[in-house]
């Protein structure tokens, strides 16, 4: 009799351990599958990031590039957050930027770059900023409506002037212009508006 019961309780342990072994797994599955499918990637170049879009959140190595071209189609990338083209020889950034809208770090240094874009102005999260080595002849005025931003560096260009536009930048922390041709009567305004920046000369 006792020997039954022992043997029923045995049985009852194995198929309970069996089960919950099972459950488990399961569990641990599935989550591996969650996991797998949420885990943030990062590709060195953007055609490559195309092809599976859905959780790339960096591109670039910071290393020279091979692309010279931003496809209009970098738009897919909603959860792109940081994206480092450097020394591309890139002419142009596309209008459809503007979408990306969780990019916080943007560098493109190092290019051919004359004019940025009114639909960067979107970028409501973009809070560094690096567009040093380009063709700027003008500080872009756009840039005054992001207020997310805190670093810009536009050193090593062609700007002569600084729009007084720039005083609405209040949140801005640092803002390199070192090694443009701009005036020295100019510099000193520039210090004015911006009384709490660090700007690099």
């Amino acid at each position: 009799m006792h020997g039954k019961i022992f043997n029923k309780k045995k049985l009852l342990i194995i198929v309970l351990s069996i089960i919950s072994l099972l459950i488990t797994g399961t569990v641990v599955y599935w989550v591996s599958i969650i996991v797998l499918l949420g885990h943030p990637v990062s590709y060195s170049s953007v055609n490559d990031a195309l092809k599976s879009p859905f959780n790339v959140y960096k591109i670039g190595s910071g290393k020279n590039c091979e692309e010279n071209l931003i496809p209009t189609d970098i738009y897919k990338l909603k959860n792109l957050m940081k994206l480092y083209l450097e020394g591309c020889k890139i002419i142009k950034i596309p209008v459809e930027i503007g979408k990306l809208s969780n990019l916080s770090e943007l560098s493109l240094k190092n290019n051919l770059i004359k004019s940025i874009p009114l639909e960067m102005k979107e970028l409501k999260k973009l809070n560094y900023l690096d567009f040093s080595f380009n063709h700027l002849e003008d500080f872009p005025t756009i840039l005054t409506y992001i207020n997310s931003l805190f670093y810009i560096n536009l050193s090593n260009n062609r700007i002569k002037s600084i729009s007084d536009e720039i005083k609405k930048m209040n949140n801005f922390k640092t803002l390199d212009i070192n090694n443009n041709p701009i005036p020295q009567k100019e510099i000193k305004n520039i210090r004015k508006l911006l009384p709490h920046c660090e700007v690099i000369f």
